[in-house]
């Protein structure tokens, strides 16, 4: 195509010089303008884009994201084994309790078949002299100490759980039920024992009378041995010496008297004993 015989040509004496090459210039569809920069993308399609299901994480917050479930994981086994560990721990400290339990029972049942039903603490106190000694004996045979109370009241010794229970259950049956309710409350084992003790540290007429019974009821045709109604009269008169009986004229009318007055006149007597022996300070003097 010449372009020189296309264009037209401006009237007057301007003039135009053709541009060499032109003559070869092939023109095949009209002229459209392109606005230069990054290609826009339709709304329609970038969301299609932004919502596809098999889109990938970049490297770094693929390796965070398993790390934080490796954590997880961590944590919740931790969680799982420490509530494991509880469990068995208090499995075996409640199976160590019920082992533990049944052996205090077991002793206190041998304990009670064997207590002399004779030393059973009276209500009055007035046997409590041959009660401590049973109690010294059952010490000695169980915990190994027959002065375990008075050691556990001076803290000479320590005082474990198993202890106390067998010292407290021990105490608790071999005494009168209408003692029960003034020990039940004591904190311990030794404080019940010096409760008792100090309850009927003063000199008793009930004990006098009850050590001059003793004394009286020995029977030498049921010893097959002298040195059998020995022990027994030794045994009596040192109840004598620890209740303060001088085995005086006096004394022993009066003993004779109180154990052997029947009928009305004897709560009056022993009203009177008693009132004679709270007005005069008797001690005694425990070994």
């Amino acid at each position: 195509m010449d372009l020189s015989k296309t264009i037209p040509r401006p009237k007057g004496k301007q003039r135009i010089t053709p541009i060499p090459g032109a003559a070869d210039i092939q023109v095949t569809e009209p002229f459209r303008g392109r606005i230069a920069g990054p290609t826009l993308t339709p709304i329609a399609e970038k969301a299609a884009t932004l919502n596809e299901p098999n889109r990938q994480n970049p490297p770094h917050l693929e390796n965070q994201t398993e790390t934080q479930m490796f954590i997880q994981e961590m944590r919740a086994q931790r969680e799982f084994d420490r509530e494991r560990l509880f469990r068995d721990e208090e499995r075996s400290r409640r199976k160590s309790q019920l082992e533990e339990e049944a052996k205090i029972s077991t002793i206190l049942k041998s304990i009670k078949d064997r207590f002399p039903p004779s030393s059973i603490l009276k209500a009055d106190g007035s046997n409590i002299r041959e009660w401590e000694k049973s109690l010294a004996r059952f010490l000695s045979e169980i915990l190994h100490n027959p002065k375990w109370f008075k050691d556990a009241i001076d803290g000479i010794i320590i005082v474990d759980r198993i202890d106390e229970a067998i010292a407290r259950g021990m105490i608790i049956g071999s005494v009168h039920d209408s003692l029960l309710w003034d020990l039940l409350d004591a904190a311990s084992a030794a404080l019940i024992y010096d409760t008792i003790d100090n309850k009927f540290r003063s000199i008793s007429r009930s004990a006098q009378v009850y050590a001059w019974e003793v004394f009286t009821s020995v029977d030498p045709t049921k010893s097959d041995n002298s040195a059998d109604v020995f022990a027994q009269f030794y045994d009596a008169v040192k109840s004598f010496e620890e209740t303060n009986i001088n085995l005086d004229m006096d004394d022993m009318m009066g003993l004779i008297l109180q154990s052997n007055l029947k009928g009305p006149m004897r709560p009056l007597f022993n009203q009177k004993v008693d009132f004679f022996m709270e007005t005069h300070d008797y001690d005694t003097k425990l070994p």
